[in-house]
């Protein structure tokens, strides 16, 4: 991201030349079954632990509607793709994951900070998305400039969901599992493809099987997936479910859970 602020801020080069540019994140595949909730997360992750081991903590909480991702003092626009997309194409790249991100200072001086251009551009770029997605832009995106004296939250706009009524994800809603052993229900291990995803998952995280009635005995804090919610202090119970954030054993790698739970 520094070498792409090194080279849009070129003196020598002028905007009106060069275009619009953005920076591509490219992410390693770790396996097809990670859900998109999943991904987003692990990115969100990852941008977080950037930001804090450079800079520190954000000045604006993500917490607060006013919050955008701020990072070498530009605001930062991001767009993020990935092959877990079903039903929006415009954001089905056949890929892992790839983060597009954009200095907003660089759009300001494209478009010489006119409201009026940046607008014209935008309804021509969600125009051609709606075509190709074969729906409305997702409302996450929130309405053109100009067109409400209350803009959407810039974050909204960062994991935008698969249909129109998903909601944009808002991974700083959730915290990490990460470093806590892993508890399998051994009633889960009666389905073949678990079983395998179960082998996947062992290449990466130290499981254990156990039956439901055996947690009882254990004290320290620990994450158990299960079919049915349990409910120990010390249990980080998460649901395997196709709608629930755990869809797969795999998701596991990236195991979160809402803030306070």
């Amino acid at each position: 991201m520094a070498s792409y602020l090194e080279s849009i801020q070129d003196p020598e080069k002028s905007i009106k030349e060069t275009g619009l540019s953005g920076l591509l994140i490219l992410f390693e595949p770790i396996s097809s079954k990670l859900s998109l909730r999943q991904r987003q997360f692990m990115t969100w992750e990852l941008l977080e632990k950037m930001k804090i081991k450079f800079e520190g903590e954000h000045h604006i909480p993500p917490t607060s509607d006013d919050f955008s991702f701020d990072f070498l003092g530009e605001t930062w626009f991001i767009n993020f793709s990935s092959e877990a997309y079903q039903q929006r194409i415009s954001r089905k790249i056949d890929v892992f994951v790839v983060l597009a991100v954009q200095a907003f200072s660089m759009s300001d001086a494209f478009f010489e900070s006119d409201n009026e251009k940046k607008a014209k551009a935008q309804s021509m770029v969600r125009s051609l998305a709606q075509k190709f997605d074969h729906m409305p832009v997702h409302p996450g995106l929130g309405p053109i400039i100009g067109k409400t004296d209350k803009p959407t939250p810039m974050k909204l706009s960062y994991y935008i969901g698969d249909k129109n009524d998903d909601p944009s994800f808002e991974p700083w809603k959730y915290q990490s599992l990460e470093g806590l052993p892993i508890y399998i229900d051994k009633e889960l291990l009666t389905d073949k493809n678990i079983e395998q995803d179960l082998a996947f998952l062992q290449q990466y995280k130290q499981l254990e099987v156990i039956n439901i009635e055996d947690l009882e005995l254990l004290r320290q804090k620990l994450i158990f997936v299960s079919r049915q919610k349990v409910l120990y202090d010390n249990v980080h119970s998460l649901i395997l479910s196709p709608e629930g954030h755990i869809q797969s054993l795999v998701d596991l790698l990236y195991a979160f859970e809402e803030v306070g739970q």
